[in-house]
C-alpha cells in the first residue's frame, strides 16, 4: 500500500477516535463512520 495513502488514512483515524472519544458534533462522528464503511 501506498505510504503517503497509509499515514494519511492514520492520521484520518487517530483523528477519528479522538472524535468518537469526544465527539464536538453529531457530523464529525457520522464522518467518521462514513469513512470506516469505505
Amino acid at each position: 500500500m501506498d505510504s503517503t495513502f497509509n499515514s494519511i488514512l492514520n492520521q484520518r483515524f487517530t483523528s477519528g477516535l479522538s472524535n468518537l472519544v469526544s465527539p464536538s458534533t453529531v457530523e464529525e462522528r457520522n464522518a467518521f463512520g462514513s469513512i470506516v464503511e469505505e
